[in-house]
């Protein structure tokens, strides 16, 4: 899979919150961070592949191919990248 024009894909880490006490809280917050795994040719050279971007949990579009979750992004979706 591979991303074009100004798009990114990006792998995201679903990660359940935890309570104090170790209690798994189940909640349906969406993801804001994630691995860039691929950027398409218009992207400026300020994203990497293997960066970790930061962007809005309501941005791009979800989508989950094999047991991997993806977001596929517009680069002005990102906010930043680690």
């Amino acid at each position: 899979m591979r991303a074009i024009k100004n798009k990114l894909i990006v792998k995201v880490q679903l990660e359940a919150e935890k309570s104090e006490s170790g209690i798994i809280v189940d909640t349906e917050k969406k993801p804001d961070r994630g691995i860039v795994t691929s950027i398409g040719k218009e992207v400026t050279d300020e994203i990497k592949v293997g960066d970790t971007v930061v962007f809005s949990q309501f941005a791009g579009k979800a989508e989950k191919i094999g047991e991997d979750n993806y977001v596929l992004l517009n680069e002005g979706e990102v906010y930043y990248a680690i």
